[in-house]
């Protein structure tokens, strides 16, 4: 009987051989790294043709593949993954007898864990922790219509996130996030790995960058690594772009007219609303495979009408203009080391902010509302072998998260307060001028099933806060003025209150990602934070987590093998209703 079975297999074996055409065409190609133009090492190729055919090679060291004795006239898929790598698939019509493909491939994560060297060779030391999270490609940053191009603003894609004052809130407001119906002040942000909270104000981040110069954005809603800090509620974690070995860019102008928008509610006038935003971003390289640069820039400009109700009916439009600008420029010294320089700006004014004049509040209570930051960041990466990663940081930053003054044409003026009829006059100045320095350095490490992770960060800030109200409030009675009506209240601060303070934070965390078993995997660690302005003790937090992957496949129908002993290569048959026997040959397994 088992003689019996090893002639039938040799049988079906050799009438799959006799059954394979003639061929005569070469099929060759590279695979290249798209976030830096590098070529991927030992990517896996799968070759897959008509009747069941499959050929498998792997890229060499410049990333190149190849196929032989193939036929001309068929038309094959071409499947490329690698580690580090999201899959992908080409297909190939043969049409000459040598023909080549390029094949970039994405990084699955954008974060600073992963890292392309100049060789090829992906180190993947992104932390497997069990988190909530959702990422926002670069891709469905481009597709996704919106209204603002506000990178805070994407964050309400996740259904744990919503803002606190309304999709169409301005300035500080417009950046304030509420995730899992808890405090906007607890939400945190991270830029290019490093703190981007605003520690002056907790109004959401104090960098902000423009749409075009995001690699991609990552919601995390729930709080289980030690890594992330800073916030109790979830973090917004954004990363800019780097140029690559391509040169590429892209400009656009998005315009919403004012003549096509509804009559608010109760308005007896139509409001106009306009917004014009147009912007531009470059990047490539300057010296290929060692030194690459990104520019963008964004300029916004908003002609934004609101119904004044009473006393007397009419529109008032407010101005605001919007400025982003970022330049970024990533050098490789050699494989192990890379230094990152990245620059940019930020600055927004507003008359008329959140509709501040609208409803009962007359023109000479409005003010021109300001928000600004200017800084840049130095990033050093050291990678050790295939294992580890070190990214030591430093930020700096001057930033104003408020900046407000009187407008209209009594500015400033006494207030004048008649609830429900009209509130005229303001007459108070304010600002804030924080200076921020951020040093941080993190450790990634891969050690078998293990993926360690620990790190350290210093924030030091110093305000100047700056407030004076010149003249005082008069609050009268209920409606309009009346013969002999006189003041009920009056309200006046005087002096001037020019304030200094600062702040210093310390942060340092260890973690280690590891699997239980391939369906489950879990995270353990302990996070220390210090502020010196709170007397808290309770300055460590340990941190468990675990997940437990319940994807299945479902594989039907029997596989016969058949083994060759000569070269110990396999050959599998799938059995189906179509396809009553099918062979294809395997991998070769020695």
């Amino acid at each position: 009987m088992k003689t019996l079975t090893r002639m039938l297999c040799a049988l079906l074996a050799i009438m799959f051989l006799l059954a394979v055409p003639a061929f005569a065409a070469d099929l060759s190609g590279t695979v290249t790294a798209s976030i830096n133009g590098t070529p991927v090492f030992d990517a896996r190729v799968v070759l897959r043709g008509p009747g069941g055919f499959k050929q498998t090679t792997s890229t060499d060291a410049q990333g190149v593949f190849r196929f032989t004795g193939l036929e001309a006239s068929l038309r094959y898929t071409v499947d490329v993954e690698a580690k580090g790598f999201t899959s992908t698939s080409q297909d190939v019509q043969m049409s000459s007898a040598s023909q080549k493909i390029d094949v970039l491939l994405d990084l699955i994560t954008h974060h600073e864990s992963v890292v392309v060297k100049e060789s090829g060779q992906v180190i993947g030391l992104e932390s497997s922790a069990p988190i909530v999270a959702q990422i926002i490609t670069p891709e469905a940053v481009a597709a996704l219509p919106s209204s603002f191009r506000n990178v805070t603003k994407y964050a309400v894609l996740d259904p744990h996130v919503r803002q606190s004052q309304g999709s169409g809130s301005e300035g500080a407001a417009g950046n304030r996030l509420v995730f899992n119906a808890e405090s906007y002040r607890y939400t945190g942000f991270i830029l290019d790995g490093v703190i981007n909270y605003d520690w002056c104000y907790s109004n959401g981040p104090y960098q902000l960058v423009a749409a075009s110069a995001v690699s991609d954005v990552k919601v995390i809603t729930n709080q289980y690594a030690a890594e992330y800090g800073t916030s109790v509620t979830g973090i917004v974690k954004v990363e800019t772009k780097a140029g690559t070995n391509q040169l590429s860019g892209e400009a656009f102008v998005f315009v919403l007219p004012s003549g096509i928008q509804a009559t608010p509610p109760v308005s007896t006038l139509h409001v106009p609303n306009q917004r014009i935003q147009g912007g531009a971003a470059l990047g490539g390289p300057i010296i290929r495979n060692k030194t690459y640069f990104f520019a963008n820039y964004e300029a916004v400009n908003v002609q934004r009408g609101a119904y004044i109700q009473s006393p007397v009916p009419m529109v008032y439009v407010g101005e605001g203009r919007e400025t982003f600008g970022l330049a970024r420029v990533d050098h490789n010294l050699n494989d192990n080391h890379a230094l990152a320089l990245r620059l940019n700006i930020y600055h927004y004014a507003h008359t008329n902010a959140n509709d501040r004049v609208s409803g009962y509040n007359q023109i000479s209570y409005g003010r021109m509302e300001r928000m600004q930051s200017t800084g840049g960041q130095v990033n050093y990466r050291l990678v050790r072998g295939t294992s580890l990663v070190n990214y030591f940081r430093v930020n700096y930053n001057k930033f104003q998260p408020d900046n407000n003054t009187p407008t209209g044409a009594y500015s400033p003026s006494v207030g004048i307060s008649r609830p429900n009829y009209g509130t005229w006059g303001f007459s108070q100045f304010n600002w804030d001028r924080p200076r921020l320095l951020d040093v941080s350095d993190n450790v990634a490490w891969n050690h078998g099933r293990h993926n360690f992770k620990f790190g350290a960060e210093f924030v030091k800030i110093k305000v100047n806060d700056f407030l004076t109200n010149l003249y005082g409030t008069y609050t009268f009675s209920t409606g309009p003025p009346k013969v002999g009506g006189h003041p009920t209240q009056f309200q006046q601060i005087f002096g001037v209150a020019n304030l200094r303070w600062s702040d210093s934070i310390w942060q340092a965390y260890f973690q280690d990602d590891f699997k239980v078993s391939s369906r489950i995997s879990a995270n353990v660690g302990l996070r220390y934070e210090y502020q010196s302005t709170t007397d808290s003790l309770y300055r460590f937090g340990p941190r468990f987590g675990v997940a437990w992957d319940t994807s299945f496949r479902l594989l039907v129908g029997p596989t016969c093998w058949v083994r060759f002993p000569a070269d110990g290569c396999w050959i599998a048959s799938d059995r189906s209703a179509s396809t009553p026997w099918a062979f294809s040959p395997g991998v070769c397994s020695r």
